[in-house]
């Protein structure tokens, strides 16, 4: 399974995160540890439609890089790595659907990173 946006659609200098790369390949046999949460495969929104969908169509002034979603009735939150970060260590920002335009994104709740969103996943702590 693909968990990875074709690199003609990323910034040119993103790179994904070294622990989401190594979890992308053992995650199909845990997927269980980060229910309800689950990584975005490439066959649900194929050529990056949620992807052009959040950075586009919802006028995000942060290029967002979406990798997991929240399976809930209530909430259907996107978790997102900043695209515009080079580091190889993106923030984790979270989209609810909302108009993207108007979000002053210094508040915009965020966490660290993968890491830390992983830790919090499994804890059941998003």
């Amino acid at each position: 399974m693909k968990y990875f946006y074709d690199e003609k659609l990323l910034p040119k200098k993103f790179q994904y995160p070294e622990l989401y790369r190594k979890y992308t390949k053992i995650y199909p046999s845990i997927k269980e540890e980060i229910a309800p949460w689950y990584l975005i495969k490439e066959y649900e929104y194929p050529d990056g439609i949620l992807f052009l969908d959040l950075d586009a169509f919802k006028k995000s002034s942060k290029f967002l890089v979406p990798f997991a979603r929240y399976d809930d009735d209530m909430c259907d939150d996107v978790a997102c790595f900043e695209g515009d970060d080079c580091s190889g260590d993106p923030r984790i920002f979270f989209y609810c659907w909302d108009d993207l335009s108007q979000i002053n994104w210094e508040e915009r709740y965020s966490i660290k990173n993968f890491s830390t969103w992983l830790e919090l996943a499994k804890k059941g702590d998003l």
